[in-house]
C-alpha cells in the first residue's frame, strides 16, 4: 500500500548545482529520493508554488517501494540522475494526496 507524507522542500539553486528553476506549479515530478541506506527510489509529487509555498505531499512511485524507510523528522535528498536538485524534510505521514 502506498504511503504519503507531508514534507517541506528546499530546491537547490543553479549556483548550488541544482536546477535553474523549480518545475512549474502543478507539474507531476518524479525525482530519485535517496534513503538512509543509500538506496535510490523514484519519488512522486505535484510541484508547489515555490518559494511562496514549500509544502508538498510526497510518496514513492511504486507500491512495492520501501515506505518503511521514510521517517518523520528526517531529511532526504532528491536527484535528477546524479544531480542533487532538492532536499525534503518529512513532517508527517498523511492519509493520501
Amino acid at each position: 500500500m502506498k504511503r504519503y507524507y507531508t514534507a517541506k522542500i528546499n530546491w537547490l539553486s543553479e549556483h548550488e548545482g541544482g536546477r535553474k528553476n523549480p518545475p512549474p506549479v502543478g507539474t507531476r515530478y518524479c525525482p530519485l529520493i535517496k534513503l538512509g541506506n543509500g538506496e535510490l527510489w523514484s519519488s512522486d509529487f505535484i510541484c508547489s508554488d515555490y518559494p511562496s509555498s514549500d509544502t508538498i505531499t510526497i510518496s514513492m512511485l511504486v507500491e512495492g517501494a520501501p515506505f518503511h524507510m521514510i521517517y518523520e523528522g528526517e531529511t532526504y535528498e532528491l536527484y535528477e540522475g546524479e544531480r542533487l536538485v532538492a532536499v525534503v524534510y518529512i513532517e508527517s505521514e498523511t492519509e493520501s494526496k
